[in-house]
């Protein structure tokens, strides 16, 4: 079983269908909260690559196929650990602006 954590369920299952496996979808409109039910359960390699389709799904870009997400995941992280920053390096600024060119036009692309 695997919590879908807020993220769209629909859009969710379909691309695990589409990567994974196809999985049941379980839960409550009422409430909110949906499963996907995976038989047999996850193995630890495709409980990544679900962890990454979730986030993939929360991000809201559309398009984007998985090899491109894997791609902007590293240039995420330098951004939002540049923003963290107190007083950045020149290198620093240099490394998150490529990393926001890259982001933007991935997102441009899709």
């Amino acid at each position: 079983m695997a919590r879908l954590a807020g993220a769209p369920e629909a859009l969710l299952q379909g691309l695990c269908a589409l990567y994974l496996r196809s999985a049941v979808l379980t839960g409550d409109p009422v409430s909110g909260v949906y499963t996907l039910v995976f038989t047999p359960p996850l193995t630890p390699g495709e409980q990544t690559t679900f962890n990454r389709l979730q986030r993939m799904v929360a991000s809201a870009v559309q398009g984007l196929t998985l090899v491109e997400w894997q791609a902007l995941e590293a240039d995420i992280v330098t951004c939002k650990a540049f923003v963290a920053l107190a007083a950045p390096t020149v290198a620093q600024h240099v490394a998150a602006t490529k990393a926001h060119m890259r982001i933007t036009a991935a997102i441009l692309r899709s």
